[in-house]
Formats: structure tokens, sequence, C-alpha cells
């Protein structure tokens, strides 16, 4: 019973990173559709490149925060294995 309880917070965990996750995406996704739209003649002037350096930042920044949650993922889901073989195991 204690390895379901593990197991079930640990599948909410990911249910909320994968969440997270695809809203980063779509962010990321929008971030950069918009930049491919701006006026390339715009990208010159010293006060929109600062802007679009502060994007770009934050969308890495954004890429490195979901690969964290991606890593934590991946190793919720080793340990969800081990648990239920330990589970299986005491049946």
């Amino acid at each position: 019973m204690l390895n379901q309880e593990k197991i079930r917070k640990l599948e909410d965990r990911n249910a909320e990173l994968a969440k997270e996750i695809l809203l980063n995406e779509t962010a990321i996704y929008e971030t950069k559709k918009e930049l491919d739209n701006l006026d390339k003649e715009l990208f010159e002037h010293p006060k929109i490149q600062q802007y679009v350096n502060n994007l770009k930042r934050l969308v890495d920044r954004i890429n490195r925060k979901n690969n964290v949650y991606k890593k934590e993922i991946y190793e919720n889901e080793l340990e969800i294995i081990k648990l239920k073989k330990e589970e299986n195991e005491d049946e």
C-alpha cells in the first residue's frame, strides 16, 4: 500500500511537470514565431535588438528548465518501475 501511494505521488508530479513543459514549449514556439515575423530592419535598432536578446535569453532559460523537468520525469519513471516491481514481488 505504501508503494502505491508513492507511485501515485510520482505519477501526479510527472503529470504536473508534463503540463509545465507543454506550456513552456508553447510559449517558446509563440515567441519564435513572433520573432520570425518581425521586420528584419527592426533588428538593427539598438532598443529592439536589446528586447530580442532578452527574449532569446528567456527562451534559453525556459529550455534549460524544461530539461530539468524532463530529467525529473525520467528519474520518477525509473522509481515508479522499481516500486511496481517491488510491489509485484511482495504479492
